[in-house]
């Protein structure tokens, strides 16, 4: 294994149906083991509901049970994704399939509340990573957005939360990742300009060149 490909993890980010499974798979094969982690929607979780209702007693505030759910929602995602960075600031070669820039996504349009917190998130890990002496994600690391420039040859596969939203949610991806303070950014667009995805080695080789050009700087 080449210098550039160690020691360095991936957070693959994306609509549905972009190919991020296909993408990851090649890069197992490619590079070696990789321990992925797959970010899901958040859960539900009693004891978050309990401390929910348990702060409204204290502050007299009524709430409906759909604020408490998002409360819930937001309090998991929290905790997945300061775990979520802990495990990358270890240096252990991990892929994410699935991370924290879904949230700005998702969290608005589907669970209430808003998800910007996790560039604060971002900004935390770097800064205790700056004060210990110890290595940061935000600069180490391999941030990936697939994208698309044309939907016509996506199929709905009924896992979306809202298929028809596609293009919105890809804009807001693109948005999220401007914004990330990520230091290593590559957005790829899938498709092949026929109608079709690109070839998964294509998409790979673009993977590792763009592993080849960090190397060098």
């Amino acid at each position: 294994m080449e210098p550039f490909r160690k020691n360095r993890s991936f957070l693959i980010e994306g609509p549905d149906r972009l190919g991020k499974s296909t993408l990851i798979e090649a890069l197992q094969q490619e590079l070696g083991f990789f321990q992925v982690i797959h970010y899901e929607k958040p859960k539900y979780l009693l004891t978050h509901r309990n401390d929910a209702v348990a702060l409204q007693s204290i502050t007299d505030t009524a709430t409906e049970e759909e604020q408490i759910k998002s409360s819930c929602y937001r309090r998991y995602q929290i905790e997945s994704f300061l775990t979520m960075f802990d495990m990358l600031s270890t240096g252990a070669p991990f892929i994410m399939d699935r991370a924290h820039l879904g949230e700005m996504v998702y969290a608005s349009r589907y669970r209430g509340y808003n998800g910007n917190y996790v560039l604060s998130l971002e900004k935390t890990a770097h800064n205790r990573a700056l004060r210990s002496n110890t290595r940061s994600t935000i600069t180490e690391d391999v941030l990936i957005l697939l994208t698309t420039s044309d939907f016509s040859f996506i199929i709905d596969d009924g896992m979306s939360f809202d298929f028809s939203a596609k293009e919105a949610e890809q804009a807001d991806f693109i948005k999220a990742f401007k914004a990330s303070a990520y230091k290593n950014k590559l957005c790829i667009d899938v498709h092949d300009g026929h109608g079709a995805f690109k070839r998964p080695d294509v998409i790979l080789s673009e993977v590792l060149h763009f592993l080849e050009g960090i190397s060098r700087k």
